[in-house]
C-alpha cells in the first residue's frame, strides 16, 4: 500500500473525557477512511497523561481502548511521573 504515513501526540492535563472522547472518535474515523482509500499506509497515536492521579489514569485509559483499540491504528500511552 502506498501513502504517507501519520504520527498524531495528544497531551492530557485533567482533559474534560467527554470533549476527548469526541477528539479521539473523530481521528479514528479520519484515519479509518484515509487508511481505507490508500492515502494513509501507517498511523500511531502518542497519548500523553499528565494528569493529577491514578483515577485520572485509569478513566483516561479505559476511554483509549473504547475509541482506538479496535482500530488498525497502533496506541502509546505515555504516563508522567
Amino acid at each position: 500500500m502506498s501513502g504517507s504515513s501519520l504520527s498524531v501526540s495528544i497531551v492530557t492535563i485533567a482533559s474534560d473525557m467527554d470533549v476527548l472522547g469526541q477528539t479521539l472518535r473523530t481521528l479514528r474515523v479520519a484515519i479509518e477512511k484515509a487508511h481505507s482509500t490508500g492515502s494513509l499506509a501507517s498511523a500511531c497515536v502518542y497519548v500523553v497523561d499528565n494528569g493529577p492521579d491514578s483515577f485520572y489514569q485509569g478513566t483516561l485509559t479505559a476511554l483509549i481502548v473504547s475509541e482506538l483499540a479496535s482500530t488498525v491504528i497502533p496506541v502509546r500511552q505515555v504516563l508522567s511521573e
